[in-house]
């Protein structure tokens, strides 16, 4: 696929903080193609290595969301998730870093 230069540099303009180590690597699974019978190769993205608390994809879009929150010079984040959020977790350890109160609203498991 190719991609317009132009349209490469507008999205290089956004602003963002590097709170991620990138890109994390990607690790073949041979045992578990075995347990399960052979077929093809399996592999995984191991983005549990991308820092900021085993936070993955979510570091990914804090770095931008929380570019923007700090150039518009918010003192408070406010975020929602379970009470095992990981979302949540991530969040308040990267504003902690940038020195943003957080304050996350946490719902509680379900109940059956």
């Amino acid at each position: 696929m190719n991609i317009p230069n132009d349209a490469i540099s507008r999205f290089e303009e956004i602003p963002y903080l590097r709170f991620g180590h990138f890109p994390t690597p990607i690790e073949e699974l041979p045992r578990l193609r075995e347990a399960l019978g052979g077929g093809p190769r399996i592999f995984i993205k191991r983005d549990d290595y991308s820092g900021a608390g085993f936070g993955g994809n979510k570091v990914r879009k804090l770095e931008y969301v929380l570019a923007d929150a700090k150039a518009g010079g918010v003192e408070i984040a406010i975020t929602t998730g379970g009470e095992k959020s990981n979302h949540a977790r991530v969040t308040a350890s990267l504003c902690a870093r940038l020195g943003i109160r957080c304050i996350l609203v946490l719902n509680p498991p379900a109940v059956s």
